[in-house]
């Protein structure tokens, strides 16, 4: 026995939205699997951002270093200089 013409959209309209439903569930797993590789990549980028940062202040540090250095010196011979007047006054 055929089934009557609303029966038969009926069942016609359900096989489409079932068929819609496999769609969108694939599209949701691929858009997870997307999701976990952009994770990866984002944790690897910021290990690197990280690295560089720490790269980038060893280098600006070097020049600071340099300039107390040369202050170091430069005192040490002042007061060298200073301690040596005062010695030399006093004949010694």
């Amino acid at each position: 026995m055929d089934k009557c013409p609303e029966h038969s959209a009926h069942d016609q309209h359900l096989d489409r939205l079932d068929a819609r439903v496999l769609e969108l569930e694939d599209a949701n797993k691929e858009l997870s699997r997307f999701t976990e590789r952009i994770t990866v990549l984002v944790d690897k980028y910021d290990e690197t951002l990280d690295d560089h940062a720490a790269r980038l202040a060893a280098l600006e540090s070097i020049p600071a270093r340099r300039w107390e250095q040369i202050a170091n010196y430069t005192l040490t011979a002042a007061l060298g200089a200073a301690a040596g007047i005062v010695l030399a006054h006093f004949g010694l």
